[in-house]
């Protein structure tokens, strides 16, 4: 089973393949698409920051100073530079009417009408299939936590009933001890009392026996 720093980086992989097919994209795909990708890259680099930042955390908690301050500056170095590709291509294409803005009364071909609306629903598929990977990634960090809790917590129990197994025990040596020291003290006490009796029937027969 994969622990919280992998699959955080499994995801992270994920979201840098997708990043880099969209960034390919804009080299080859027509002036008209660019529009599209800019959206898709977007969409992907705001979910690839919040797992950024949600990992940076998780590392400061839970792994020490030295292994994990060259995690944190690879993957913050890979947000920065894909961060400024994104910049580099809206700024590149800002001034290029790439979609033009229709009203309903001036649009009069079906073929334009279906334009928008085909691009409208691929934006949406993408956003929307963006939204349903990083509710997967978030779902297997949630399910592993809770493996790890449930896990904490059966130890925990484990080691309550080996504590408890061993003060029993100890219980035990201690009462055992205590019967032995009782009849330790029984048998010399009979010992002394007999020796005692055996004393003073031996005065008693020496003073009036005779």
């Amino acid at each position: 089973m994969l622990n919280m720093n992998q699959i955080y980086e499994k995801n992270l992989n994920n979201y840098y393949s997708q990043l880099d097919t969209q960034l390919s994209k804009v080299l080859i795909y027509e002036k008209k698409k660019i529009h599209e990708i800019i959206v898709s890259l977007e969409n992907i680099f705001s979910i690839t920051k919040t797992t950024t930042k949600e990992y940076i955390i998780y590392l400061t908690l839970n792994e020490s100073k030295k292994y994990y301050e060259p995690k944190i500056k690879c993957v913050e170095k890979k947000l920065k530079d894909y961060e400024s590709k994104i910049k580099d291509i809206k700024k590149k294409y800002k001034d290029q009417e790439i979609i033009p803005v229709y009203k309903k009364e001036e649009i009069k071909n079906n073929n334009e009408i279906n334009t928008v609306n085909s691009f409208e629903k691929m934006n949406n598929a993408i956003r929307m299939s963006t939204d349903i990977e990083s509710m997967s990634g978030r779902i297997l960090i949630n399910l592993e936590m809770q493996t790890k809790g449930m896990k904490n917590i059966s130890n925990k129990i484990l080691n309550t009933n080996d504590n408890i197994d061993e003060s029993k025990n100890n219980l035990n040596e201690m009462l055992s001890k205590q019967y032995d020291d009782k009849k330790m003290i029984i048998l010399v006490g009979g010992f002394l009392t007999f020796i005692l009796l055996a004393f003073f029937l031996f005065k008693i027969y020496k003073k009036y026996g005779k």
